[in-house]
């Protein structure tokens, strides 16, 4: 019974006449059609499928690749746009970046020169020229200037009366000298 399977755990026994040159020689297959035409309307039906298949695939393989090939070129031209931008505006940059330190520099001295004891008024800005501004802004309308002092004159005479030339002559004959000789005051 050489065809039949052996069982699990049953030992495997040799063939009949127990040589591999014994054994029947495979069977050639039949010629093949040189034509698709030549075979069965079913496989005819398949190959077609197939090779339908095989275009599509081939198909988006060639848009995905010029899809592809497109995006490289956009991304370099992008990247030459973009390195052209940057090579415009780095000078300005530079500029923003030296103005900002003159700022900085410029809201430190303004703040050394307020009074310790005004410092907790000034507002805390995220930008220092708007600091700046506001510094500069409170010290011309006397946020920061030192209160007047007090008055301690209280008996002070206020200004002379105007000088006329009646006041002077009578100033003069109270005096006893000639009025010409008197000052204006």
């Amino acid at each position: 019974m050489p065809d039949e399977q052996p069982q699990a755990g049953q030992p495997l026994t040799p063939l009949a006449g127990g040589d591999p040159a014994s054994l029947p020689a495979p069977t050639k297959p039949t010629a093949q059609p040189e034509d698709v035409a030549a075979l069965p309307s079913w496989a005819q039906t398949l190959v077609a499928d197939l090779r339908k298949e095989n275009a599509g695939h081939r198909t988006a393989k060639t848009a995905a690749e010029r899809a592809a090939h497109a995006a490289q070129e956009q991304a370099a031209k992008e990247q030459g746009q973009w390195q052209k931008l940057a090579e415009q505006y780095e000078p300005k940059a530079k500029r923003a970046d030296a103005l900002e330190t003159y700022i900085t520099d410029a809201l430190a001295v303004e703040l050394k020169a307020v009074p310790e004891r005004l410092q907790a008024v000034i507002p805390q800005f995220d930008d220092p020229l708007q600091t700046l501004q506001w510094v500069q802004k409170a010290k011309l309308a006397g946020v920061f200037a030192p209160p007047p002092a007090p008055q301690t004159d209280a008996g002070a005479r206020g200004a002379p009366a105007a000088t006329t030339l009646e006041n002077k002559k009578e100033r003069a004959a109270r005096l006893g000298v000639d009025w010409r000789y008197l000052p204006d005051n």
